[in-house]
């Protein structure tokens, strides 16, 4: 009996010391999330430019966009670049600050531009110059998507800053994503706000060409026109022009960043001023922590994000360009 008991107790011990199994297999536990904490600084990082001394007492860091995450290139001539982000963040009067930056080397911003086709086409016995129409395979624009979880909805909060549509005009746009389904591709719901920033260059009764030059007309090579530039309406007849030679299919506002926060509404909620320096983006944005909208997250503590740079490529769910959204890390305050 004495001897029954006691091999029972072994048992016992065995049991507690070793446990008594588990159907989940052995092996390292997943990585938790990356932790970005976030500077709480004396003073604002002025939107004037990218590389403020007030950036340099940060250390960046590093976010991967890992080729596993991001789409299939379709052009075989993209250049294998650098698959991490570099993320510096500061918050300071109830504003957060970001600065992003990202090797890409090529800056796209002609984005669905009309080309010379003819410079030599005969209308009404006259030489006349002729442009393709619109044209957006191949000519569209890089750009830089920051998402925040926590919304009601369960949609991603998001900012969108563009090379070409939003980066003149010191903004970027709030376009929150929503999802059907875990499989379903991503849906771009603008938030609430009437104010444009940009409009299309085209004539309204022939949609094919477009309806201002820039002032300087075939000396133009420049891929912005403005609203308070001197624009040409368009005038066939002009010579100069070379085969090819691209006019921009975007008019931009330079003037609605100076609008109140008010009068911009929740879509251009978020201050920009960004760079291009041959081989690098580099981003600042300003976003206020609590901007007082209901298709904005409130950041307090810490918010749940993620990252997604695109080259080149408008349609975040099909890609083109071996880039694409980061995992989800978090923003720490």
């Amino acid at each position: 009996m004495r001897h029954s008991l006691f091999v029972a107790s072994l048992l016992v011990v065995a049991l507690l010391v070793f446990g008594c199994g588990s159907d989940k297999p052995n092996g390292p536990e997943p990585p938790k999330p990356q932790r970005i904490v976030v500077t709480q600084g004396t003073s604002a990082p002025p939107l004037t430019s990218t590389n403020d001394a007030i950036w340099d007492a940060i250390t960046p860091t590093a976010v991967d966009i890992s080729t596993s995450l991001a789409p299939t290139p379709v052009m075989s001539e993209v250049m294998a670049i650098s698959d991490s982000i570099y993320v510096k963040a500061l918050t300071f009067d109830d504003s957060l600050f970001l600065r992003i930056s990202w090797a890409d080397y090529s800056h796209n911003v002609w984005r669905g531009a009309f080309s010379v086709n003819d410079t030599d086409a005969d209308l009404g016995g006259n030489m006349a110059t002729i442009f393709n129409a619109p044209d957006s395979i191949g000519r569209q624009e890089d750009h830089l998507w920051l998402l925040f979880a926590g919304l009601a909805s369960g949609d991603w909060d998001g900012l969108n800053w563009r090379a070409l549509t939003t980066d003149s005009t010191f903004l970027a746009e709030g376009i929150n994503l929503h999802r059907a389904a875990a499989d379903s591709p991503w849906v771009q719901v603008r938030d609430a706000g009437t104010v444009e920033v940009a409009r299309h260059n085209f004539n309204t009764l022939n949609q094919t060409q477009p309806m201002y030059f820039h002032e300087d007309t075939s000396d133009y090579a420049g891929f912005t026109l403005f609203e308070n530039d001197a624009l040409r309406p368009q005038d066939f007849f002009i010579r100069g022009w070379d085969i090819g030679q691209q006019v921009p299919f975007y008019i931009l506002d330079s003037t609605k960043h100076r609008l109140s926060a008010a009068e911009r509404g929740s879509r251009w909620d978020t201050r920009t001023i960004s760079d291009w320096s041959g081989s690098t983006y580099t981003v600042v944005l300003c976003r206020p922590m609590n901007t007082g909208y209901a298709d904005d997250v409130v950041l307090v503590d810490s918010v749940k994000t993620k990252i997604g740079v695109f080259d080149n490529q408008m349609d975040i769910n099909t890609g083109g360009t071996g880039r694409g959204f980061s995992k989800e890390f978090w923003l720490i305050f």
